[in-house]
């Protein structure tokens, strides 16, 4: 917990640091799982973009996996549980 506590004010947001989070997600694993895809709509550029660990390297017998999923849409609540 100390160690949390030094750093994490340390934390500073990033929009291209997809890879960086990645890298500190890995444990044992061989390499990073991310994904980020742009497009336009409606004459604005959208970004999604997608980290995940997988369940081996987490514990053997366990069926966990982390997924994070990020974008920089602007869209409400009730309208993005529609979709």
């Amino acid at each position: 917990m100390a160690l949390m506590r030094k750093y994490i004010p340390k934390i500073e947001l990033s929009k291209n640091d997809g890879p960086g989070f990645a890298r500190s997600i890995l444990t044992t694993d061989k390499r990073t799982k991310e994904i980020a895809v742009s497009f336009d709509h409606e004459g604005s550029e959208i970004t999604v973009a997608g980290v995940a660990k997988g369940s081996g390297m987490i514990h053997p017998n366990m069926a966990t996996m982390l997924s994070f999923i990020t974008s920089d849409i602007s869209i409400d609540e009730t309208t993005l549980r529609e979709v």
